[in-house]
């Protein structure tokens, strides 16, 4: 007979009567809690002559040692069972699919959800600071961030564990700076001295002095946040232009940029003031931008739209008006987004979140017959490399979006590189594609 509330209701008197009358109990309390605590609960369900009792996974190796060693001193020998995942855990269905279970997480995210005491629940997010030394991030589920030594690779304000033995960490961890509801990205602004951590429960940014933080870090009495910025529902997170004057703040609940100046004064801080709050909902109906990017040469920032199976890039002058909108396949889920630039061109790449299908990349190269022969060349080795036979269903890669930088001569084009059967036939895709072949054919004919 299972019993889960009446040894809580009625006593251990139930499960006495209950053995007495020849019943096998399974006892279904789900114990947890620190490994001695445990071998005491379990020994003393023991003495009680259930057969089968359960234990919660998610207590731990050591805890479960502990159970299982109780279990057999004892005369009746009770079968343990782990519960791993609870059927009532209830993540929100809205993205990002936050947790809303007080800090208990099931154990199918268990290694980057699992509380430890102290130190980071749900890590998000790895910043650079702008001279490469220290590295930010943030604990959603903890309500802080962490700063990372870049140069020794350790955690600033982790102390010696003297009680460390070899299954436990060295180093006491530090419970970082705590901030608010569900920090999302710290990015550093462009002079390094503050750090902007989105703080998306709370529709604000934290601004924080980055000198005060490692001091407060390092034991100093005092806080390092200079302020707390309104912003808009659902804050994601906040990107400066190159020159650092700008800040962009984008949102996962409305479709909305709101832009800020940031007036640094002559300490370097930030005295914020907001100048505009563009309207995106032509290219991110549901309201999700989780993150964004300015371009190397500072011309423009890139967005990526999750829900919207889509990119899109404005430009940071002037009005920032739109300049392209790039749709994806649908269950794409662009994420995030970075450039690479050289004498080759400029490449844009795009991570996916959800669709196995071997990623986008998105192409922008100058209008220039040298580069665009560089760049077919390059898709036609690429494309016809083993990746593309790695899948017996599908292309193994998704289409290549092409545009310009300069000028944007031509909207944005598809083009699935599967589908070229041959140099020549390439050739004529890309020629069409770009709407004049005088542009290939010197250079293809030399291949």
């Amino acid at each position: 007979m299972k019993l889960c509330n009446s040894p809580t209701k009625q006593g251990p008197q139930v499960v006495r009567d209950l053995v007495a009358s020849g019943r096998k109990v399974f006892l279904d309390l789900k114990f947890h809690d620190i490994p001695n605590t445990v071998a005491h609960a379990v020994a003393e369900a023991a003495k009680l002559k259930v057969s089968m009792l359960t234990v919660h996974a998610s207590g731990g190796l050591k805890m479960l040692k502990a159970a299982a060693e109780a279990a057999n001193s004892s005369t009746s020998k009770p079968l343990i069972l782990a519960v791993t995942v609870l059927t009532s855990f209830d993540e929100d269905p809205r993205p990002p699919f936050r947790y809303v279970t007080g800090g208990v997480a099931p154990t199918h995210a268990a290694m980057i959800h699992k509380p430890l005491y102290h130190g980071c629940i749900d890590a998000h997010g790895a910043v650079p600071s702008p001279d490469g030394t220290l590295l930010a991030t943030s604990g959603r589920g903890s309500s802080n961030i962490y700063l990372i030594d870049a140069v020794t690779r350790r955690v600033i304000g982790n102390a010696p564990n003297p009680a460390a033995s070899e299954t436990t960490s060295a180093e006491r961890l530090s419970s970082g700076i705590l901030l608010g509801r569900e920090p999302h990205e710290p990015t550093f602004t462009r002079n390094g001295k503050e750090l902007w951590v989105t703080l998306r429960g709370e529709d604000r940014i934290a601004i924080l002095d980055v000198a005060q933080a490692l001091r407060h870090l390092r034991g100093a009495d005092l806080s390092p946040v200079r302020q707390r910025l309104p912003t808009l529902d659902g804050t994601a997170q906040a990107w400066f232009d190159r020159e650092g004057t700008l800040a962009f703040v984008a949102s996962q609940k409305v479709p909305r940029i709101d832009v800020f100046r940031v007036n640094a004064g002559a300490d370097g801080h930030s005295r914020p003031e907001r100048i505009t709050t563009l309207d995106i909902s032509a290219q991110d109906k549901p309201g999700f931008t989780p993150f964004m990017k300015t371009t190397p040469d500072g011309q423009e920032v890139w967005f990526s739209h999750k829900l919207a199976d889509a990119v899109s890039c404005r430009s940071t002058r002037g009005s920032f008006d739109l300049i392209d909108n790039v749709p994806l396949d649908t269950g794409a889920r662009p994420n995030h987004v970075e450039f690479v630039a050289n004498a080759r061109g400029s490449v844009a790449y795009a991570s996916l979140a959800r669709v196995d299908d071997g990623g986008w990349m998105i192409q922008r190269t100058r209008r220039n017959g040298a580069d665009l022969a560089v760049h077919a060349n390059r898709l036609w080795r690429f494309f016809n490399s083993a990746l593309r036979h790695t899948r017996t269903s599908g292309p193994a890669l998704a289409p290549i979006v092409y545009s310009w930088l300069a000028g944007r001569g031509a909207p944005a084009t598809r083009l699935d590189p599967h589908a070229a059967r041959s140099v020549q036939e390439m050739r004529r895709r890309l020629g069409a594609l770009l709407r004049d072949e005088r542009l290939f054919h010197e250079r293809i004919e030399q291949w």
